[in-house]
């Protein structure tokens, strides 16, 4: 259906609370708290700024997103059936509303029963992830449910891992558990968690079970930990994506993916190049939203970016597929605070803040 974008809205002055001031917990403060982090900074505020790891971060606050779906989690040891019904939707199929892009260890998540033999968790417990960046150094980051002494008891009988399992002590702070030599792989090892065979290494929350860390290296989860306790930098610290993280919680965002490497848009694109960018999703009485946001390296960058983002949106066409972009968005809001563009516009497709990132679409292409 087309909708009109002739009132897209050019805004000045958009009030950005920065993480240190917004009230958001520090990393320390969360830590053994018990309190699951929620939303955008604060689920970046345990996520270390380890370098690459701002190349690519998304987000999912999956306790909102399923809020704004309707979608209640099942309990533990339901049915395939059962939990399809709450994770298809919550990822955007049918008519839902939303669509999360949860972490790439939580895509078997239907398998609730072969996840806590091998783990004692599953997705289902979760709250909410956070993925930061890429192989072989890629952290993924849980919130929720995940209590530490059912991980040990689950992880300790696993009749296919177990043998590979030594848990390096962290006094104060967490149970720590590994599997195998740093990124190793053994193929007669595949398992519903581990697909390829990976080794693994993972920390849980000795004094909340509310935060736990997964990745396939020592020096990933250590520097985790270090963030965890309060001793490191965190995404939420970070001088490019704590600014868009706050923005983004400020739209309302359930899920986003936020990037600092802003040279791989540079594809010929219409808007002037950025230093980094955001896209999100919210929902808003009922309609799914498309957010964006772009720090850029001055104000004049910011202002000339803002009237050339309506005029995409107005005028323009996805490069990804060719359809209009007044044809899938409706009439939004553009505003403009400094350096920072943020818009956000109502869309029939919840999966379009993930889909125009991968595609490096037209909304987002630099010169």
């Amino acid at each position: 259906m087309r909708r009109a974008t002739s009132g897209v809205l050019l805004c000045g002055a958009l009030l950005v609370a920065s993480a240190c001031g917004s009230g958001v917990s520090s990393p320390g403060t969360l830590a053994g708290s018990g309190q699951a982090p929620g939303g955008i900074t604060e689920s970046l505020a345990v996520v270390p700024d380890q370098p690459g790891a701002s190349d690519f971060v998304v987000v999912n606050d999956l306790a909102a997103a399923a809020a704004a779906a309707s979608l209640t989690p099942p309990p533990a040891g339901s049915s395939q059936r059962e939990l399809a019904a709450y994770f298809g939707p919550l990822s955007g199929t049918g008519d839902s509303p939303v669509a999360v892009a949860p972490a790439p260890l939580l895509l078997t998540g239907v398998h609730d029963i072969e996840w806590r033999d091998e783990l004692g968790f599953a997705p289902v417990d979760l709250t909410g992830d956070v993925t930061s960046g890429s192989p072989p150094d890629q952290l993924q980051t849980f919130f929720g449910d995940i209590d530490p002494n059912t991980v040990a008891a689950a992880v300790a009988a696993d009749p296919v891992w177990s043998d590979e399992l030594t848990s390096p002590p962290i006094p104060g702070q967490g149970h720590s558990f590994s599997w195998g030599q740093d990124n190793g792989i053994d193929p007669s090892r595949l398992t519903t968690v581990r697909r390829t065979g990976e080794s693994s290494r993972l920390f849980v929350d000795d004094l909340g079970g509310a935060v736990a860390y997964w990745a396939h290296s020592t020096a990933v989860i250590d520097d985790a930990v270090d963030t965890w306790v309060g001793d490191a930098p965190s995404l939420a610290d970070n001088p490019l994506i704590g600014p868009m993280a706050a923005a983004l919680d400020d739209l309302g965002a359930y899920s986003a993916v936020l990037t600092t490497d802003a040279e791989q848009f540079a594809v010929g694109g219409e808007l002037e190049p950025y230093d980094a960018v955001a896209t999100g999703a919210t929902v808003v009485d009922g309609q799914p939203r498309l957010l964006l946001v772009y720090a850029n390296p001055d104000e004049a960058t910011a202002q000339a970016n803002a009237e050339t983002l309506a005029d995409l949106v107005a005028d323009g066409e996805s490069s990804a597929n060719g359809r209009p972009w007044s044809d899938a968005l409706g009439a939004g809001e553009i505003e403009v605070d400094g350096t920072l563009v943020t818009a956000s516009f109502p869309t029939e497709d919840p999966r379009l803040w993930n889909g125009i990132f991968l595609q490096r679409d037209s909304l987002l292409a630099t010169r």
